[in-house]
């Protein structure tokens, strides 16, 4: 396996970092980020064709559901939507930069019917960023992150969309108790930020990510 720069052209993006990237098809869909020398935070929705090689901006009309311009989210593609949790947002009352909880998402295909926020039941994911956001299944699952304190967060949420004619519900996946007698709790999971997550068949590997007292260089899964 060899290394390259592949020869692009179109619109390019600007410089950025805590943006994120996910594959659909043959294209690669990227989303937000932060440009260290302007201060720029971005809500910019990228799309490079790996046949082309090619850059294009996708024109999403703007409305009140629009995700907020972020770094550190979190994104995810099913069935043909492109999902973005959370991240870290200046606020626009004073410009103060905060983990988020905003949940939307945009049809790839359809990008110019516009943002949308994700309707849910239950108790949705905390403001938070540096989180895994990875697709088991029909399962959204987000694991870990930082919250509005700091605090590193140890936590696994799911999503469950296997009946896209209902409203899915927000859950904390649980597993049998070790003490026994019929008893559960919640899925055991390091408090993680900032590691990388994918989905396997129907398990997560996840790796790296800071503890809140370093960084962690091993992997994990479940």
């Amino acid at each position: 396996m060899v290394w390259s720069k592949p020869h692009m052209h179109g619109r390019i993006p600007a410089p950025r970092r805590g943006h994120t990237a996910c594959a659909w098809g043959e294209r690669i869909y990227v989303y937000g980020g932060y440009n260290d020398q302007t201060g720029q935070f971005f809500d910019d929705l990228l799309c490079f064709d790996t046949v082309t090689m090619y850059w294009d901006v996708m024109e999403v009309p703007g409305s009140p559901t629009r995700p907020p311009p972020s770094r550190h989210h979190v994104a995810v593609v099913h069935w043909g939507n492109m999902f973005i949790h959370g991240g870290e947002s200046p606020s626009p009352i004073d410009g103060t930069v905060r983990p988020v909880a905003d949940f939307h998402y945009v049809h790839l295909q359809m990008g110019s019917t516009g943002w949308c926020e994700m309707p849910t039941e239950g108790v949705p994911p905390s403001a938070r960023s540096h989180h895994v956001g990875v697709v088991v299944g029909n399962v959204f699952l987000f694991i870990g992150g930082v919250g509005l304190l700091g605090d590193v967060i140890q936590e696994v949420i799911a999503l469950d969309l296997q009946d896209n004619t209902l409203v899915p519900v927000w859950t904390l996946p649980v597993v049998p108790d070790s003490a026994g007698a019929g008893g559960v709790r919640p899925v055991p999971v390091p408090g993680r930020a900032g590691g990388v997550g994918i989905s396997l068949g129907m398990s997560v590997l996840f790796v790296g990510g800071a503890r809140g007292g370093g960084d962690g260089a091993d992997a994990g899964g479940g």
